[in-house]
């Protein structure tokens, strides 16, 4: 889920590549909008699986905290973006897409063994 989610938020800035250069492409525009909704909703499953990973599965805190801390900078990223707010949005997604490829990383690792 962390891989399709940082998949996801790295096609956002390509769509966004994309109306930014073209201000008339409306169809990129509508495609980053729609990309982002569905962003929205897999970061939030991710948070899902997290949480069913920590309880009752009994795996580490640090992916449910991620995963959180995801869906809170998503929200505000969507927020920024239905607002306009292009001062926010940009940086707020370079953020995003740092946070979701660790995420990624890090569901990727071997797990350390207990001794």
């Amino acid at each position: 889920i962390a891989t399709l989610a940082t998949l996801l938020l790295f096609i956002q800035s390509i769509l966004a590549g994309e109306f930014i250069g073209d201000k008339n492409d409306k169809f990129a525009f509508m495609l980053h909008r729609e990309n982002a909704i569905l962003s929205v909703i897999v970061v939030l499953v991710l948070v899902v699986a997290a949480i069913l990973s920590r309880w009752p599965g009994g795996g580490p805190r640090g992916p449910l905290i991620g995963s959180i801390a995801l869906l809170v900078v998503t929200a505000g990223e969507a927020a920024a973006g239905f607002a306009k707010l292009t001062q926010l949005h940009v940086p707020l997604g370079v953020l995003l897409i740092g946070m979701a490829a660790g995420m990624a990383v890090g569901a990727w690792r071997r797990p350390i063994a207990a001794s």
